[in-house]
Parts: C-alpha cells; sequence; structure tokens
C-alpha cells in the first residue's frame, strides 16, 4: 500500500530490517519510494529509490548518507543494491552451470557506517521522464547531475529522518559523473 507523504512523494513500501556486520546488531527501516523532481527544460522525472537508515542509533543528525548511483540510461542501481552493497546479497552458488540464486547476509554492507540510498536515474529501473517521449532529455552529464541534485534536495526535504545537514555521499562504482550532483547542490 502507497501513501503520499509530500507533494509528489509516494512511499511505495515501507519496512524494518535487522542484520550483523562485523559482530554488531545493525537494525535498520526500508523505504520504497518514488519522488518527482524537476528535470531539464520545465519536464518532471519520476524518481525510484530504495533506502536503508539505520534506526538504533542515539542520533543520526551528523550519521553520513551515501546516494547510490550506477550507470545509467539503461543500468538501474539493483546489482549495487544486491551485488554488493546493501545488507543482503543475491548469491548464485553454482554459476555459471546454475543460474538459481538465494539472498544471505552481506557482512560488507556499509550499513553499518552510512545509511544508504539506491537511486535508479531517469531511464533506468522504475524512473521515468513524465512525458516518455522526454526521457532522452535526461541522457546527458549535466541534465543527470541536475535533476539528481535535486532528488537529493527532495529527499531531505521531503523526509524528517534525513536532516538537511547530513554528510552527503554520491557514489557511483563506474564513473566520475555521478560526483556533479553535488556541485548543483552548493
Amino acid at each position: 500500500m502507497s501513501q503520499m507523504i509530500a507533494d509528489g512523494t509516494k512511499i511505495l513500501s515501507s519496512r524494518n530490517g535487522k542484520i550483523t556486520i562485523n559482530g554488531k546488531k545493525v537494525s535498520y527501516k526500508i523505504i520504497a519510494q518514488m519522488i518527482n523532481t524537476q528535470g531539464v527544460s520545465d519536464n518532471y522525472a519520476k524518481i525510484f529509490s530504495i533506502s536503508y537508515l539505520r534506526t538504533n542509533l542515539a542520533s543520526v543528525e551528523k550519521r553520513p548518507i551515501t546516494f547510490v548511483f550506477q550507470g545509467g540510461p539503461g543500468s538501474s542501481s539493483m546489482w549495487l543494491h544486491f551485488g554488493c552493497l546493501g545488507p543482503q546479497r543475491l548469491v548464485f552458488p553454482n554459476y555459471p552451470h546454475n543460474t538459481s540464486s538465494n539472498f544471505s547476509t552481506n557482512n560488507s554492507s556499509l550499513l553499518e557506517i552510512t545509511d544508504l540510498v539506491f537511486v535508479d536515474p531517469v531511464g533506468t529501473g522504475y524512473s521515468t521522464a513524465k512525458l516518455k517521449k522526454n526521457e532522452s532529455m535526461f541522457w546527458s552529464v549535466s541534465a543527470d547531475a541536475l535533476v539528481l541534485a535535486n532528488f537529493i534536495g527532495e529527499s531531505f526535504s521531503t523526509n524528517r529522518d534525513r536532516p538537511p545537514d547530513r554528510p552527503i555521499r554520491p557514489l557511483k562504482l563506474n564513473s566520475m559523473d555521478k560526483t556533479l550532483p553535488t556541485w548543483h547542490l552548493h
């Protein structure tokens, strides 16, 4: 069941989870949401994200928050999410002979030290331009950076559990263009 929490922001699903990382119990809240954000030339985008916010801490005010992007267009954040950084990993025990898989606890997840927001840029996963025919307007380094910076700003303004003065760390593993949203935020 989805829930509107602000103009243009919809929580699609929310639940709590627990894992042990490096011998420490980590409780967290999972939020799947869709945020409408301004793009280029008054074109809006619907940006899908999944957040993992640690809950068993005395204070989150100075806890870093890492926005994780994959290399769109065409590649969602799923493999960063379930392949290496999220609290659960998708494991293929008999690959390449058998492609069956299962989930296991990711003892290397960054959730112990930073909250994580896995973001699908426009044209990847569930993220789209308001008008599908305008999606390619978002597929340049500068347009991608602008809409993702707007997404980060909207994310802080609509989620009360993300104080705006928390340290932000954009992370993209296959190129440097996702560091540009930080520049747009200043």
